[in-house]
């Protein structure tokens, strides 16, 4: 295309927009002169119908939409008319420009159609994806405001699609990543430095109930136009975590048994002997009238002995083979068989016991040794978390689904931090810190859940979850650690 060509299209384009938008006579006028002009340039008619044909796919292009079609035809036909006039074809060029008008526009709705069912399907496509997407899927606009989310981001954040569209991206974050991201969003848009963007992290997420949980994030920046929003990816990882604890747990556990069972014979048979003779040297020094002193520090490395013969049963429990026996079990007379034999203990602690047991409790498959001890030690670490007394209410009902053993006592709570569940970790001044991890242990092989609530200075509550199952049902296999 050369330079008069060039211009005189864009002239022409100019005029057929004029006469679009105000529809006066001044455009016709100025057509008419635009065809003289490129008569006087020499052109023949058929340059002219070029010129046209250019200028009519350039106004098409650059603004063609929905009903304006009618109305750029009508202006066109009378436009490209004007500008064939001095050629002395006005008559016959209209009727050739209308048809070469109606034959581009035809032309024109054909591709819009196909590519407007092509781009639909893609929509329909990416919505079916979205939508049936195991990972949540998230849209917020440049605010931090959601625009957007999923059925999966319902299921794992626990709030429907009506409660969060056009509410802050904050309220699905804890500390600190509520407070710092309005900053990093604006110091993103500000200066375009991409922290998050594109890569795949690891941090928490909030769901309604408040429950922190992780989870891997990927951030995309979506451009349309002069709109900027950015969608976020989002995978639940709480139960890979927490599997991924497990074995880390069984792992570690497993190291220590190797070594367990050569421990406790190098360490428990000297002690016993020790224990033994302690206990002759008391009554021997008994027989005679002694400095009250001496008499206290046999009894002191009695006890000393007491406890760490205690220790070495309590790891060797933790750490060898277990063997389960799974039968119908009655956990309401285990606990009341517990609760009566260990009453003069509790009493002499100044400790007052509340028991409360649901009707028609049903019977769970289990080993009831096993239970006993698991409502041993919840028992007695509620009772040590009173040193100055107060109450153990203990609680047995079903939800239909599971039988739930609740130990709750009044003492001092457990410290925020503190993992309770962890071997040798305890807050009692002459506990072993295995209690709990032996009652975890048990739990797990039942297939059932151990949870805990605490406030310090008001107490702790222990909640155990035992699975309900049919007396058909085979009974888990046994459990090794």
């Amino acid at each position: 295309m050369n330079d008069l060509h060039r211009q005189l299209t864009e002239q022409l384009v100019a005029v057929l927009q004029d006469r679009m938008k105000e529809g006066g006579e001044g455009a016709l006028l100025r057509a008419y002169e635009l065809g003289r002009s490129a008569l006087a340039s020499q052109l023949n008619v058929l340059d002219m119908v070029v010129i046209q044909q250019d200028a009519l796919v350039q106004v098409l292009l650059r603004g063609l939409v929905g009903g304006e079609s009618v109305h750029l035809a009508h202006a066109a036909a009378e436009v490209f008319a004007e500008s064939l006039a001095p050629f002395e074809l006005a008559r016959r060029s209209a009727q050739e420009g209308a048809a070469l008008l109606q034959y581009v526009n035809a032309e024109l709705q054909r591709q819009v159609a196909e590519r407007t069912e092509a781009l639909r399907r893609e929509r329909d496509f990416v919505e079916r994806l979205i939508e049936t997407a195991q990972d949540a899927v998230i849209v917020i606009d440049r605010q931090g405001r959601i625009e957007l989310f999923n059925p999966a981001a319902e299921r794992i954040f626990g709030y429907t699609r009506a409660e969060v569209v056009g509410q802050s991206v904050r309220m699905l974050m804890p500390e600190p990543y509520a407070s710092e991201h309005d900053s990093h969003l604006a110091r993103y848009e500000r200066t375009g430095e991409a922290r998050a963007i594109g890569r795949t992290r690891t941090v928490t997420a909030r769901r309604k109930n408040g429950e922190i949980f992780p989870v891997e994030i990927s951030v995309a920046e979506i451009r349309g136009g002069n709109e900027v929003r950015y969608s976020a990816f989002i995978r639940d990882i709480s139960e890979k975590v927490r599997l991924q604890e497990q074995l880390l747990e069984r792992e570690r556990l497993a190291a220590v048994g190797t070594t367990v069972a050569k421990l406790v014979h190098e360490i428990g048979n000297p002690l016993n002997g020790m224990f033994v003779a302690t206990q002759r040297l008391q009554r021997r020094l008994s027989q005679y009238t002694l400095d009250d002193t001496i008499t206290a520090s046999v009894r002191a490395l009695r006890d000393q002995i007491a406890h760490l013969s205690h220790l070495l049963q309590e790891f060797r429990s933790l750490s060898r083979r277990q063997e389960f026996t799974f039968q119908p079990t009655d956990l309401v007379m285990i606990v009341r068989d517990v609760l009566a034999a260990e009453l003069p203990f509790y009493t002499e602690r100044q400790v007052t016991v509340e028991q409360e047991f649901a009707l028609g409790v049903p019977v769970v498959r289990a080993d009831g040794d096993k239970l006993r001890q698991v409502v041993c030690n919840l028992c007695k670490n509620a009772v040590e978390a009173m040193p100055a007394g107060g109450t153990l209410r203990v609680r047995v009902h079903s939800d239909g689904e599971q039988v739930i053993l609740e130990v709750a006592d009044t003492g001092v709570g457990i410290p925020v931090g503190v993992d309770i569940f962890e071997p040798f970790v305890t807050t009692k001044a002459e506990g072993t810190g295995l209690g709990l991890a032996i009652v975890r242990q048990i739990v797990e092989a039942h297939r059932g859940s151990l949870t805990y609530t605490s406030e310090p200075g008001q107490g702790t509550t222990f909640r155990v979850g035992l699975p309900l199952r049919s007396a058909a049902e085979p009974p888990p296999p046994s459990q090794s650690q």
